[in-house]
């Protein structure tokens, strides 16, 4: 993935207490980066200045980093990265390998979507398909290796490979999990992640609100605020 530019973070007008960089990881939230500054009100939102929107909502269509450390606010995978970049268990709960070219993933249970619906098998396995197949994926080489992917029950992924592939978990820290009966571009978000969107008003602001339903429990952060602000200097100000 490609990334420039900075970013800043204000609270109320009051600079943020952490690293900035730290709140555009590309595997991690942003709110949970950074408390709350003591002297700042209560109802006033996280805001970070950036140099751009998102270039989509759709988590298949473009591998670049801005795009993808926003979304993973709104999406989650079935792994992810800690701060050591070691892969851990996300979506999935646990997983094993019956053969080299074989991996089982149990989902976790209790993931609502944003919109109530509960995480299922079929929402993992059309959203991999999806990865694979769909015309303006950007992902589909992570998953070069896969055979096939299938659903054994409505808690259990099964994923093949063609040979043994190792990086295959490293690989799905990247994919993103929709609901099985997304669009064919997804321009309102329905993930599983902390935050849900509030309201875009594009080249200029988006915001974010704490998803109440959240399986890790609610985001420290109720509001965030993501600034369009393209000048460097402006942005640093």
């Amino acid at each position: 993935m490609t990334g420039r530019g900075a970013t800043a973070v204000t609270r109320g007008g009051t600079s943020g207490a952490c690293a900035v960089a730290a709140l555009l990881l590309a595997a991690s939230p942003l709110a949970l980066a950074c408390g709350r500054p003591t002297a700042a009100p209560a109802d006033a939102p996280l805001r970070v200045a950036t140099y751009s929107d998102p270039l989509s909502f759709d988590p298949h269509f473009f591998n670049e980093f801005l795009t993808f450390s926003t979304l993973g606010n709104l999406y989650e995978s079935l792994v992810e990265f800690d701060a050591q970049l070691r892969v851990q268990p996300a979506l999935a709960a646990s997983w094993e390998n019956p053969n080299d070219h074989t991996w089982r993933f149990h989902l976790r249970d209790g993931v609502r979507f944003h919109d109530g619906s509960t995480l299922g098998a079929a929402d993992v396995v059309a959203s991999l398909q999806r990865v694979r197949s769909h015309p303006r994926s950007a992902f589909g080489n992570y998953l070069v290796m896969v055979e096939e992917v299938r659903a054994l029950d409505g808690r259990t992924v099964e994923i093949t490979t063609a040979q043994p592939f190792p990086l295959l978990l490293n690989k799905l820290c990247f994919i993103r999990i929709l609901p099985a009966a997304a669009p064919a571009e997804v321009t309102h978000p329905v993930g599983t992640g902390p935050y849900l969107l509030d309201a875009h008003e594009p080249g200029k602001r988006l915001a974010l609100r704490a998803f109440s339903r959240y399986w890790r429990g609610r985001a420290p952060e109720e509001r965030v605020e993501l600034l369009v602000v393209p000048d460097p200097g402006e942005r640093v100000a």
